[in-house]
């Protein structure tokens, strides 16, 4: 299991991580999202325009999160976890997708296929019960791992010792204090 519950404890316990992190997702989200049209001049490329129906999906990604929130969690999630996962919602397979969810990457499980590569994706609730989601439902996003083709690598995994060393010295210190 390379997504570790505990890794996204780092980013409420560890401040360096935190900071680190939080500047990153902030600059993520920051830049428009322009969605642009293939065209046969020079540019070969034109904006689309806010009625493309991909750009106003990527401008209201659903009735709860804004585009900035997707993008700010998704970059989260990938340096927590070393992955992220959208879940697209859809009128039905084949249907364009008309919101999308962030999911935790924690609680996900990518289930291989010896011949489509993917055969689905299990996503394991709050609540407990396991959904499983085909693969046109799901944008998968991950950080290279040379260990594991199906998980992304988490890069809190090679600095979780010295996160650890640094929790631990500042609790230290904490006890100290009170104890006088």
């Amino acid at each position: 299991e390379w997504a570790q519950p505990i890794y996204g404890e780092y980013y409420a316990k560890s401040v360096p991580v935190y900071a680190a992190i939080r500047i990153r997702a902030e600059n993520v989200c920051r830049p428009p999202l322009i969605v642009y049209r293939h065209t046969d001049d020079a540019d070969g490329k034109e904006p689309a325009g806010e009625e493309h129906p991909l750009q106003q999906l990527m401008d209201k990604v659903n009735a709860f999160w804004t585009r900035g929130d997707l993008w700010r969690a998704t970059s989260t999630y990938l340096d927590l976890w070393g992955t992220a996962f959208w879940e697209l919602k859809k009128t039905g397979p084949g249907a364009p997708p008309t919101e999308i969810w962030p999911l935790l990457p924690d609680r996900m499980r990518v289930i291989p296929d010896p011949v489509n590569y993917i055969a689905r994706f299990e996503y394991q609730t709050a609540a407990g019960r396991t959904r499983d989601l085909r693969v046109d439902e799901v944008i998968w996003f991950r950080q290279f791992n040379p260990l594991d083709e199906f998980a992304g690598l988490s890069p809190i995994a090679p600095v979780r010792l010295s996160a650890d060393m640094g929790i631990e010295a500042l609790r230290h210190n904490k006890k100290a204090f009170e104890n006088g």
